[in-house]
């Protein structure tokens, strides 16, 4: 997981036009009668709102997340686009949500958030599906925003936002395998699956291929071929520890030796 950078890309049209005006309406609908939106018991709300997943989902919309996120999930940094269209993944969730897995699920969710480009990611089926789905769980959960009158900056997500959090601050690795430096961190890791078996397997495939790499480098040191193998080693290393390269904390991590040679 690493910070997804959005600064130099407009908001698409798709939500700037369609998705204002369906939080408007949205918004409106609840300030009229806010009793319709509340639960009368956790599965089973008065009123639900319904979401056009042809605008937060959109062509549009998915090209810009596809190209600020490099093809690659914004939680597990797998890149998916051979396999895959990815999904348009809400961080905070639009429709409902549940502090902890196996509790009740409670209404409504952030529906204000569900066409705002700060909310949305590119994520594999596995991450986002089987994974996240409605879990958001907060520090303190008694100050959770109920609607889009309440402040958010007063919530503290214990998930790691990829836009306005630095991952590399929470997450590190040990060879293939993942671990947190913070609560936050280790949450995040935990209850988003990024420690899953397949997940450390393919990572482990990756980083073989670079240390095949370094110890054709430091092997050598002294011979003719050794400025070559080094130039050879640092370029591909550069591309790993890139945005644009799988698994690239991972990368930074265990080669932080490196880094400043790149």
């Amino acid at each position: 997981m690493i910070r997804i950078d959005k600064s130099g890309v407009q908001i698409p049209d798709d939500l700037q036009i369609s998705g204002q005006a369906l939080k408007l309406e949205m918004q409106r609908a609840y300030d009229a009668n806010p009793n319709n939106y509340q639960a009368q018991s956790p599965d089973d709300p008065a009123n639900k709102f319904e979401f056009d997943s042809k605008v937060s989902g959109s062509n549009e919309v998915k090209a810009e997340l596809i190209y600020v996120q490099n093809g690659k999930c914004c939680f597990c940094e797998a890149k998916m686009r051979h396999v895959s269209d990815g999904d348009v993944e809400h961080f905070r969730p639009k429709g409902r949500w549940k502090q902890v897995n196996g509790t009740p699920i409670n209404y409504p969710g952030y529906y204000w958030k569900a066409y705002d480009w700060d909310n949305l990611f590119l994520a594999c089926q596995r991450c986002n599906e089987r994974e996240k789905q409605d879990l958001f769980p907060l520090e303190i959960n008694s100050i959770r925003a109920s609607n889009h009158n309440v402040d958010l900056s007063q919530e503290n997500p214990m998930f790691l936002d990829p836009q306005n959090d630095n991952p590399e601050d929470h997450i590190e690795f040990n060879d293939q395998y993942v671990r947190g430096k913070s609560d936050r961190g280790r949450t995040t890791i935990t209850e988003l699956g990024l420690d899953r078996s397949d997940l450390d397997a393919r990572r482990e495939e990756k980083l073989d291929d670079i240390r095949a790499l370094e110890d054709s480098m430091l092997s050598s040191i002294g011979l003719p071929n050794e400025e070559r193998n080094r130039e050879n080693f640092l370029r591909r290393l550069s591309h790993y520890v890139s945005g644009e390269g799988e698994y690239s904390n991972m990368f930074k991590s265990n080669f932080s030796q490196y880094l400043n040679q790149l």
